[in-house]
């Protein structure tokens, strides 16, 4: 992976590499480009088929600076190269996706570069060319500051092993028993049951969810909105919300972010908007 910066590339030279303590975490050597004391760390997962790796561009001048940072990439499929699916649904690399799934038109093993997290830095540009992949930054870094730039690799047997990686494909709220697909609860509920799609952390805890009901304004959202107080058991997948009778009235359930999976990604759901952010997501349902 070739990191250029203003076309200048990042190549250290001979100066070796550091691990940290654990052996877990690669630190290169630092070089100045463009006034940017630059290096990088490079993590491989334990667990996953999974390479992280942080592009450090610190600026020790008493000025900002402003500069353009190419990430280029060989993903090895050579003329077999195929863009099979990235995050928007169609198999076109844009800035606006949050990662690109790469084969050799299925005659070898797959790729997902993911270069872009909910609230991370969006490329200006990006691009699959022979089998290169580029992706470019515009980049402002604050004197005395650092900017941390981060991507990933996922490398899986088949396209379905690369995709389904946690990095790729987030938790989702499976559904809930009573269902709320028609926005609806018995009135007098006073349980909800809630299914995630793989074992979760944080869903034991009931600082986690709120309930809330309109108040005299009758609109959701507003400062005079009722805390409905509420508990929680939960275990693995499942959490269970107990609360008192829940008379006629418009409620919203919040699931917060601070609920992950053992990858510290968060909830996605489709409910959460048009563009598939990730963290809190709210069900308004007429208790009826």
């Amino acid at each position: 992976m070739l990191q250029l910066i203003r076309n200048e590339p990042y190549a250290p030279g001979i100066a070796p590499a550091t691990l940290d303590g654990n052996n877990h975490i690669l630190t290169t050597p630092v070089q100045t480009l463009a006034g940017l004391e630059v290096s990088r760390e490079i993590t491989i997962s334990e667990t996953d088929d999974v390479a992280h790796t942080i592009e450090l561009l610190h600026n020790p001048t008493a000025e900002p600076v402003t500069t353009t940072v190419r990430i280029v990439g060989n993903v090895g499929f050579d003329g077999k190269t195929t863009v099979f699916a990235t995050s928007d649904g169609d198999t076109i690399p844009e800035p606006t996706d949050g990662w690109i799934g790469i084969d050799g038109n299925l005659s070898s093993g797959a790729l997902v570069a993911s270069f872009q997290g909910p609230d991370g830095l969006q490329p200006s540009s990006v691009s699959v060319t022979g089998d290169n992949i580029e992706w470019t930054y515009e980049v402002t870094v604050p004197a005395g500051q650092a900017v941390r730039i981060g991507h990933s690799t996922v490398v899986g047997g088949n396209r379905d092993q690369a995709v389904d990686s946690p990095l790729v494909t987030p938790p989702r709220l499976v559904g809930t028993t009573p269902s709320l697909a028609a926005g609806t609860l018995p009135s007098e509920s006073t349980s909800l049951a809630i299914s995630f799609s793989e074992p979760m952390v944080g869903i034991d805890v009931g600082g986690n969810y709120q309930l809330q009901s309109t108040g005299p304004d009758a609109l959701l959202g507003t400062a005079d909105d009722t805390i409905v107080p509420l508990s929680v058991s939960a275990y693995d997948t499942a959490a269970t919300l107990y609360f008192t009778p829940l008379p006629d009235e418009l409620y919203r359930l919040t699931i917060r972010a601070a609920i992950t999976d053992a990858h510290g990604n968060a909830i996605y759901d489709a409910k959460v908007s048009a563009g598939g952010d990730y963290g809190s997501f709210r069900i308004n349902c007429n208790i009826v």
